[in-house]
């Protein structure tokens, strides 16, 4: 009897902008799932943050949801989902990879092709 191979899980993560309609979040939403899929892995959920007032609240819920489930990877759409200044986000972003002790990739908009920290 075969089995087949566990796929490796991983979280999706983008900030909900001003001015995205339904649409654009939806698109958001598929993005991540293409990359999951592309790379091969499952995509478990997707945390979306929605403005200053959630944004702690969805940061410390992923993190444990990474710790408790046993999921390092994490997926953003773009390093502006962690902050609008580049040296910022980048900050967010490798301390995120520390936090979760895993890696938090960046999903691009040219297919098969990824960054990544951690």
């Amino acid at each position: 009897m075969t089995t087949a191979a566990t796929r490796p899980r991983l979280y999706g993560y983008f900030r909900v902008l001003d001015g995205m309609d339904d649409e654009a979040v939806q698109r958001a939403r598929q993005a991540l799932a293409d990359f999951a899929e592309q790379g091969g892995f499952e995509l478990v959920d997707i945390y979306e943050d929605s403005g200053p007032g959630q944004r702690l609240q969805v940061w410390l819920d992923m993190v444990e949801s990474c710790r408790s489930e046993d999921v390092p990877a994490v997926v953003a759409l773009s390093l502006d989902a962690f902050h609008p200044t580049p040296e910022l986000a980048t900050f967010m972003r490798e301390e995120l990879a520390e936090k979760i002790k895993g890696t938090v990739f960046i999903a691009t908009l040219t297919p098969g092709t990824a960054d990544h920290d951690g």
